[in-house]
């Protein structure tokens, strides 16, 4: 029965983050005695919900009848007659009382207007390919050793958050294989066509675009082995929000990897601390912070940039 309630519950807290600082921690601690197996409270143990975000109504109003349909069918004598235990039933009209006192409002931009040009109509590819897949460019020239550092197997399913026009989008398709999967991520209109074409054009067939949004990968529960962020997430204009769905979008087990620029005050251009809002121990503290472990700073042979790996 344990394991009906905590599925049941599961879809009232899928959708929710970790904030790194306060875990709801709710415990089943009532007896009772099945009639068929003798005492069960040992398959009531202590279990953990991890929301900071708002605790939705109708997801716990949704799990409680969940649980109630499922406990009408089992053979222990507390649940015969559609009969909840009472002990189940406090935590989960716990649950649904905290989301009145315990809400927290949505997460505020930490930084707007960062996106516009690439949410823009009239933006221009060719551009852009200018700019991204060129050997000045640091990521570029070290494609290869990056790639090779994420250890993608024959199979495996992986998400390029922030794909761009599409600059490991040939080396991450061959690297996953047939069987494998990728999802190049984009938030920009025009560089989904284009990377649509060019999985057209260039017959790759374990290719899925993606359309994300500035809050949503766009990519379903525990969709993929490894998510890739490179160059973007400082452009995240919601970064926790964000985190939170590819916490959801990994699978147990798998890896996140974050590329990003050093900033260094005294150090980075001009340019670079007003473009990048934070440094590399931030971006890791919030990444941690939503749920991911952090692993290790992967030597690529990077300068401008690092790269760390993280694991859901």
């Amino acid at each position: 029965m344990h394991r009906v309630f905590q599925r049941a519950l599961r879809n009232a807290r899928e959708n929710y983050a970790v904030d790194g600082a306060s875990l709801l921690r709710l415990s089943l601690s009532s007896k009772w005695t099945s009639a068929h197996d003798g005492p069960c409270s040992p398959r009531l143990r202590p279990f953990t919900i991890y929301p900071w975000r708002e605790l939705d109504r109708t997801d716990c109003v949704s799990a409680i009848l969940a649980t109630h349909r499922a406990s009408a069918s089992t053979n222990h004598a507390p649940f015969k007659n559609s009969v909840m235990h009472a002990g189940i039933k406090r935590v989960l009209f716990a649950a649904i009382a905290l989301s009145s006192c315990c809400a927290v409002p949505p997460e505020e931009a930490v930084r707007t207007g960062l996106n516009d040009r690439f949410l823009d109509e009239d933006l221009v590819v060719d551009d852009w390919i200018a700019r991204f897949e060129v050997e000045s460019r640091e990521v570029a020239l070290q494609r290869d050793v990056i790639v090779a550092a994420l250890e993608l197997a024959n199979g495996e399913r992986v998400a390029d958050i922030g794909a761009g026009t599409g600059l490991f989008l040939k080396p991450f398709s061959k690297a996953v294989g047939e069987g494998g999967r990728l999802y190049p991520v984009e938030i920009s209109p025009r560089f989904v066509d284009h990377l649509r074409q060019r999985v057209q054009d260039e017959s790759l067939d374990n290719v899925r675009v993606t359309h994300c949004s500035e809050t949503d990968s766009g990519l379903q529960a525990e969709t993929v082995d490894a998510a890739f962020i490179c160059d973007t997430y400082h452009h995240f204009t919601y970064p926790m929000t964000t985190l939170a769905s590819l916490h959801r979008a990994i699978r147990p087990g798998g890896r996140l990897y974050l590329l990003d620029f050093e900033r260094i005050p005294g150090v980075s251009s001009d340019w670079l601390l007003g473009h990048v809002r934070a440094d590399k121990a931030t971006f890791r503290a919030e990444v941690e912070a939503a749920g991911f472990t952090f692993e290790e700073e992967l030597s690529v042979g990077l300068k401008e940039n690092y790269m760390l790996r993280f694991r859901r």
